[in-house]
């Protein structure tokens, strides 16, 4: 089995050798919430998305995902996950080097160790973050490491980082984003041919179609306009997509079904 992970209800057999991967994405979860601040419950999302997947109605959709089961985590202490689970993303590339990580979390924080590992991957590639938030606080709660952060210490690896749907910031965040003019209307990611990494916090979406999210803002994105974004993307590069943030403690039915429909018709575009 894979370094780390544990085995669970899955979307289909897990492979019993690392060699038999063969499908376009690798699905595997990270229950971690340990840097939530407000409402924690964010690892409960991963086997709650599971459960959706299964109960709608799909064609191939099974036959696109190898579920290689959930990061066993490290609770209280964000940095050893992650760096479980960039051991286990390097160890899945090692198996199947064309394969797409699709990452179900738990908290943002798990986004960087997906990063670190593709980095090794590849030297030079786009980030694209779809979040009501740019979590580009330098420090939050004296921790450099955190849901707030996270977008911080991930610009700091890889400058090509884009942001759309944010909409609840700082100042310091605002002016952190303005001196390095990231890039918030997708003009350079359009722009660009690198590969693509997509990272998607659920509170992205208007809290009326996913109300599963713990730092829920209004006015946020439709599912329409969130295809929309994704539609002029679809001839690049995947390497790496991320779905975080949904708390089934909130809402579980409704989002975690909205949420397994955008999965699949993300699955569908590229």
């Amino acid at each position: 089995m894979f370094l780390y992970t544990e085995e669970i209800n899955l979307l289909k057999e897990q492979a019993n050798s690392k060699k038999k991967i063969n499908t376009k994405y690798t699905l595997f979860g990270i229950p971690f919430d340990s840097t939530e601040t407000t409402l924690p419950g964010q690892r409960r999302g991963p086997n709650s998305i599971r459960n959706a997947l299964l109960s709608i109605e799909t064609d191939d959709l099974f036959e696109k995902i190898t579920d290689i089961g959930n990061l066993i985590v490290v609770e209280g202490n964000a940095s050893k996950t992650l760096l479980r689970e960039e051991e286990t993303i390097d160890d899945l590339f090692e198996c199947s080097s064309s394969t797409i990580p699709f990452i179900l979390g738990g908290e943002h924080t798990i986004t960087m160790g997906a990063i670190k590992s593709l980095l090794k991957k590849y030297p030079d590639f786009d980030i694209l973050c779809f979040d009501a938030h740019y979590d580009l606080k330098n420090e939050w709660q004296t921790e450099k490491i955190n849901h707030s952060t996270i977008m911080r210490r991930i610009f700091e690896m890889n400058k090509n980082l884009a942001f759309i749907g944010a909409r609840e910031y700082n100042e310091e965040e605002e002016l952190f984003f303005k001196k390095n003019n990231i890039d918030k209307n997708l003009a350079k990611i359009k722009k660009s041919n690198k590969p693509l990494y997509i990272s998607i916090d659920a509170d992205v979406f208007d809290p009326s179609i996913i109300p599963g999210v713990s730092d829920s803002v209004p006015q946020g994105l439709t599912i329409k306009q969130f295809f929309d974004e994704l539609q002029t993307l679809k001839k690049r590069k995947i390497i790496g997509i991320d779905f975080v943030e949904f708390n089934p403690s909130i809402d579980e039915y409704t989002t975690s079904r909205n949420i397994a429909y955008i999965i699949k018709r993300i699955m569908d575009i590229f």
